[in-house]
């Protein structure tokens, strides 16, 4: 990874050779749904994922942000929240009960300096 430069109005340029990582998703494993069971409550109407930098919003896709059961992508589209560090995943449509889903956060996430998010990221829910 390379590091890369930026100015700041107030004190030069500075060097970010840190990548961005994942602070934390939600729903985590049985967030909000029956003790044992490995899939996420319908009603849920975002993924959150919660970044411990800024990110460029424009690398927030569904191309580095999915969902998927098995090898079946979800439809969906994605949203940033610069203020929070969050990216949104939002299904087109309600989730179905009593389904494993896989959530995929790709390398192609970078932070405002260009340095990419350290490793791909899966999370089932």
């Amino acid at each position: 990874m390379k590091p890369a430069s930026r100015s700041t109005p107030n004190s030069g340029t500075y060097t970010d050779a840190t990548a961005p990582t994942i602070l934390g998703t939600y729903p985590k494993n049985n967030d909000g749904i029956t003790v044992g069971t490995a899939s996420v409550n319908v009603g849920i109407p975002s993924l959150d994922i919660g970044f411990s930098e800024p990110i460029n919003p424009s690398t927030i896709t569904t191309q580095n942000i999915s969902l998927a059961v098995g090898a079946t992508a979800v439809s969906g589209k994605v949203k940033y929240d610069a203020i929070g560090n969050m990216a949104k995943f939002i299904p087109t449509s309600a989730l179905s009960s009593n389904t494993q889903y896989t959530l995929t956060i790709g390398t192609g996430i970078t932070d405002l300096a260009g340095v990419a998010l350290g490793r791909r990221f899966h999370h089932q829910l």
